[in-house]
């Protein structure tokens, strides 16, 4: 199983990019695969069970990139991923929690407290602001700012 981005274990929890990009790799090789045998597309002589069972499987990894492309991890990185997970260790927050904000990417206080258990208690709330601007900043905008503000700066030009 892969390293999650989440430190100290070695099967950690997975964000959803990194979901993403385990999918794709397998949807690339499934591909490679069929493009160097012969017929391609051709049912092979597996069991009718087996067949079934294996395009179900495309079908439903099909389908969760599908999800996935339309999440906010479609726009993230490994970098700012890594970025958020080390800005948020401040809060104190529980695995669980790191990884539901850096997936779900709260745009509202309201979002926050859903997502952080017993945040009243846990977080001032100016840490909770922070909280949230860190998810806006970090998370929605995979681009370091050196490159954004350089990107401004020619289209203005």
């Amino acid at each position: 199983m892969p390293r999650g981005l989440l430190k100290g274990e070695e099967h950690a929890p997975l964000t959803n990019l990194e979901v993403r990009e385990l999918l794709q790799k397998q949807q690339q090789a499934r591909t490679d695969a069929e493009k160097g045998r012969p017929l391609p597309g051709a049912r092979r002589t597996a069991s009718p069970a087996t067949w079934r069972a294996a395009q179900e499987a495309v079908v439903i990894a099909d389908q969760v990139l599908g999800y996935l492309d339309e999440t906010p991890c479609a726009e993230q990185t490994r970098d700012s991923i890594r970025s958020f997970m080390a800005a948020v260790e401040r809060f104190n927050l529980t695995r669980a929690e790191q990884l539901t904000l850096a997936n779900t990417q709260p745009q509202t206080l309201v979002e926050i407290h859903l997502i952080v258990e017993e945040c009243e208690e846990r977080l001032t709330p100016a840490q909770t602001g922070e909280l949230l601007e860190l998810c806006k900043v970090l998370c929605a905008n995979p681009r370091p700012p050196a490159i954004e503000s350089s990107a401004a700066a020619m289209d203005e030009t």
